[in-house]
């Protein structure tokens, strides 16, 4: 297989799609970040040190909650890409 193939790319890790993501250029999103990172440095000043300890635990629950919707998105949205591209290339409409 060639190493410029998209599955020998997939395989050896190289193909690591987040990284190139445009979110993190968009003004929106970076606002919304911010003020999202403002409340929650401000909530955190309030506690006392067992309720940090006890925010930092939902914090880590929340993110592997998020880890497991965002796997299953991007499966969601690979099988659909891949069912597109078959019906695409097994569309006999234009060919002669």
């Amino acid at each position: 297989m060639s190493n410029n193939s998209i599955l020998n790319a997939v395989y050896y890790g190289k193909v690591i799609p987040w990284e190139n993501s445009q979110l993190f250029q968009i003004q929106e999103y970076k606002d919304t970040l911010k003020i999202a990172t403002d409340l929650q440095e401000k909530l955190i000043a309030q506690l006392n040190d067992e309720n940090k300890k006890l925010f930092d635990e939902f914090l880590k629950a929340d993110g592997e909650v998020g880890s497991f919707f965002e796997e299953e998105k991007f499966e969601d949205g690979f099988i659909l890409g891949a069912r597109l591209m078959i019906e695409t290339l097994t569309d006999t409409r234009f060919t002669k």
